[in-house]
């Protein structure tokens, strides 16, 4: 992932600077524009709360998903169920395969390799791979985000031929201690 900052120092100041330009924005009615500052993108419900202390009577506190999507299906908006409002974001790490996959929601692992870590697209239902080109459609590697393109997940499990093979986990467990991951495997090494 590209990092959006050159240090702790620049990443403060423009988190700082973003909740200025936010609760600025917020007081010219300008709200749609809140969600295009970059810098506060990774923190939707912070930036809610922030702005639901300044102005109660325009936004209410409603921080947590599952909450949210509760309330627009009780008040019968038509968009409650769309996948754009969603701010679930999967994280797929990858060494030429794809190894593992975190949900922001979650605290452990949706998908660990040898199970296979599928994608399609929402819009064309297509499959693609982790090869850059692919990806391009959907991940912007310049600044590390989504294009906001809805990609759908898929875990398919391994094979007893797979998991059983000598060798065969203890080579994927490797290769996910090498990109930092020391939890649990989903078959014995």
């Amino acid at each position: 992932m590209t990092k959006l900052f050159d240090s702790v120092e620049g990443a403060w100041e423009a988190v700082r600077q973003g909740f200025v330009d936010a609760i600025d924005l917020a007081a010219r009615d300008e709200w749609a524009e809140i969600g295009k500052i970059e810098a506060l993108a990774s923190g939707p419900a912070l930036v809610n709360k922030t702005l639901s202390i300044y102005y109660p009577d325009e936004m209410l506190p409603i921080n947590s998903q599952t909450h949210l999507r509760h309330f627009l299906l009780e008040l019968e908006e038509p968009r409650a169920e769309d996948p754009a409002l969603s701010t679930q974001t999967h994280y797929i790490y990858n060494l030429n395969e794809n190894l593992i996959v975190y949900s922001s929601l979650g605290s452990v692992p949706d998908i660990v390799a040898p199970d296979s870590i599928c994608y399609y697209s929402e819009s064309t239902g297509l499959g693609f791979s982790n090869a850059s080109d692919d990806l391009a459609v959907y991940f912007d590697a310049k600044t590390g985000r989504s294009t906001g393109r809805a990609v759908s997940i898929i875990k398919v499990d391994a094979l007893p031929q797979l998991y059983l093979a000598a060798g065969a986990v203890a080579s994927f467990a490797g290769l996910l201690r090498n990109i930092g991951y020391a939890g649990a495997l989903p078959y014995p090494a």
